[in-house]
């Protein structure tokens, strides 16, 4: 038997940090611009639901099935988040580009 279900606490870690990241695109890779909260996200959403997965096959001593319902939760709504935004930017920029003209 296995002590921990750690791809469910390591799910809900990331999905924990991409909702604290709230711009949809934070850095630059050698000019390409990466959507680091949105990969997050999809990382912590993943992870959470591998994690859940593995609680109800296996027996774990901490299964952490509630964390990992919770990672795939906050994962959810973190991305949309960042679509949300991403939007309204991008709405945003292309109103102030035919203002100036």
């Amino acid at each position: 038997m296995k002590k921990t279900n750690t791809l469910a606490l390591i799910g809900m870690i990331l999905s924990i940090v991409s909702i604290t990241i709230c711009c949809p695109i934070e850095i630059g890779f050698y000019g390409i611009p990466l959507p680091l909260g949105m990969l997050l996200a999809i990382a912590g959403g993943i992870c959470s639901l591998l994690g859940y997965l593995a609680s109800r096959k296996e027996k774990f001593e901490q299964p952490f099935t509630y964390l990992a319902i919770a990672g795939m939760i906050i994962g959810g709504v973190a991305l949309i988040l960042k679509l949300v935004i991403g939007i309204i930017i991008l709405i945003g920029g292309i109103s102030l580009l035919s203002m100036s003209h």
